[in-house]
């Protein structure tokens, strides 16, 4: 579930692009989003941080925001990890992929989601792929 698109997202009555000018008008720009991501191994022996994808049925990549971590959790369930990033810089962050962001967006439930063996993965170095 990280940039290549991998997984399969529920996109609520196809209104992925209302969401996203959501966050870019109507939320300020400081306002905080939980954001799935996981680190990946870089060149070096410090790891990237990758920015999750999913991919809508319609063919579209999204990526989603939450406002809580209730939400997150709801969605994605515990293990799933995430970062924090202003409203403001969703725009530059994604700038220049064609990635649309769901804000609080509900999940298939039969989507791919992280579990606690995954994340014992990731610490010890291993890859973890969906």
């Amino acid at each position: 579930m990280d940039g290549n698109g991998a997984g399969s997202g529920h996109q609520p009555n196809g209104q992925d692009t209302s969401r996203q000018s959501q966050i870019n008008s109507v939320m300020p720009a400081d306002q905080l989003l939980l954001m799935p991501a996981h680190p990946v191994k870089g060149q070096s022996s410090v790891s990237d941080l990758a920015i999750e994808t999913r991919l809508l049925p319609n063919g579209r990549t999204v990526a989603m925001a939450f406002t809580h971590a209730d939400k997150l959790v709801a969605a994605l369930g515990e293990s799933q990890p995430w970062v924090l990033v202003r409203a403001g810089g969703l725009k530059d962050l994604l700038a220049g992929t064609g990635v649309n962001v769901l804000l609080d967006p509900e999940v298939a439930p039969d989507a791919p989601r992280w579990t606690a063996g995954d994340l014992q993965k990731i610490r010890a170095g291993q890859k973890v792929s969906f």
